[in-house]
């Protein structure tokens, strides 16, 4: 019995030795692999003396430009005196926006340009005169998951107008700007499009995101005060579609022909108004026009009396001033026959004698 788990005992320790020994030869021959890939400090001195490539800057940038082609160079600068992040490659740089201004001959580094999808990025791209707008849609249309950066939308506003159909005020909608283009939704925007889920939905897109929209400034004024006036709707178009809509709107009468009807009846009713009224205004022109002409005959006839009167003044006074003539100067008169011929003669009496 003891002879057997003796050999039981020999046996077992064979087995670690064994072990032991692998072990110790896999050891020896990862420091020898190590040993021979760690090149000398010859060699490693030589690689530390050997100039690296940097890319910098050929002229002064200013913050907001887009680096391109000529705008860098290259030069060879010492392994040490490389900062971290430094671009060693043109393509590095070539079309990033800058955020910091870089002088000529500064290498160019991350810390200087402006993060893929930020404001400073994308405000980069807009052209001259253009504008980037984000609303935020009020209502349950529910165009936005069907929106991406670049697509063409018209932009609709409903907002309460006085009605011009006798109907009072009343909601209208109505296409307030066209073709226009979507520069984001969200956080995904046309110069960084976003990541997606496993399931295909875009990173960061909550069920109502913003919408940004490339304007002209008239364009960006109407969209402020359709905004403060009541809410906005996107309709996605067609980029290739470039028919006009009609921007007169829609009422409450084109939405249901029982509107419509009592829209016409209620303007035959402010017509009629508006004929009575005109035909109270005619008589009142008529009767008017008679008090005028009655006053002008009046105005007339009392001219005329007052001619009578003064001629008949005048008459009187002409027989006074004779009979005051003749109390002065009497005259005697007399008739003359001769050769058949009558002859009246007057001849002054002397003073005070009459025939």
């Amino acid at each position: 019995m003891s002879s057997r788990w003796s050999i039981v005992g020999l046996f077992s320790l064979g087995f670690a030795a064994a072990v032991s020994a692998a072990v110790l030869v896999a050891s020896l021959q990862s420091r020898a692999a190590v040993s021979a890939a760690r090149p000398s400090p010859a060699v490693e001195d030589s690689r530390a003396e050997t100039p690296v490539q940097v890319v910098v800057a050929a002229r002064d940038l200013d913050p907001m430009t887009v680096v391109a082609a000529g705008d860098v160079a290259t030069t060879a600068v010492a392994p040490l005196t490389v900062a971290e992040g430094s671009a060693t490659d043109p393509i590095q740089v070539v079309g990033k926006v800058l955020r910091v201004p870089v002088k000529a001959g500064q290498a160019f580094s991350r810390a200087n340009f402006a993060a893929e999808g930020s404001g400073v990025h994308l405000a980069s791209a807009l052209m001259t005169g253009k504008r980037a707008v984000s609303i935020a849609l009020s209502d349950d249309m529910g165009i936005e998951p069907l929106l991406y950066p670049g697509s063409t939308v018209d932009v609709l506003a409903t907002m309460t107008a006085d009605g011009q159909d006798g109907l009072g005020a009343q909601r209208v909608s109505m296409t307030i700007l066209q073709r226009v283009v979507v520069l984001a939704v969200g956080h995904e925007t046309v110069v960084a499009p976003s990541a997606k889920e496993e399931d295909g939905s875009v990173i960061g897109r909550g069920p109502r995101p913003k919408v940004t929209l490339l304007l002209t400034p008239e364009q960006a004024e109407i969209l402020k005060l359709a905004m403060d006036e009541g809410s906005l709707s996107l309709t996605l178009r067609n980029p290739m579609d470039g028919d006009p809509v009609d921007p007169a709107g829609t009422s409450l009468t084109k939405v249901s022909p029982i509107f419509a009807a009592l829209a016409e009846r209620v303007h035959q009713s402010e017509l009629q108004k508006e004929r009575d009224a005109l035909a109270e205004r005619e008589r009142d022109l008529e009767k008017t026009e008679y008090e005028v002409e009655r006053m002008r005959y009046a105005i007339e006839r009392d001219r005329k009396e007052m001619e009578i009167a003064r001629a008949q003044l005048e008459a009187k006074q002409f027989q006074e001033e004779e009979k005051k003539e003749e109390t002065l100067h009497p005259q005697w008169q007399t008739l003359i026959l001769r050769g058949g011929v009558a002859e009246t003669k007057v001849f002054d009496l002397p003073n005070g004698e009459k025939k």
